[in-house]
């Protein structure tokens, strides 16, 4: 049986590398807030509406 009061955390999982569509966009995101075309905020809103957990969108 586990300690659940254990300091140690389990190690976090390996972050998934991001698919060249994703850096496509986050490249073109980052080219469009620097033009001023996108609300930072709105951005913010999504990815947290999303649950930012870097699978597409259902």
């Amino acid at each position: 049986m586990r300690n659940t009061n254990s300091p140690e955390q389990e190690p976090p999982a390996p972050a998934a590398k991001p698919s060249a569509a994703q850096l496509r966009l986050t490249q073109l995101f980052r080219h469009s807030l620097r033009q001023g075309d996108i609300n930072p905020l709105l951005y913010l809103l999504l990815r947290h509406r999303r649950g930012d957990t870097g699978e597409p969108p259902r």
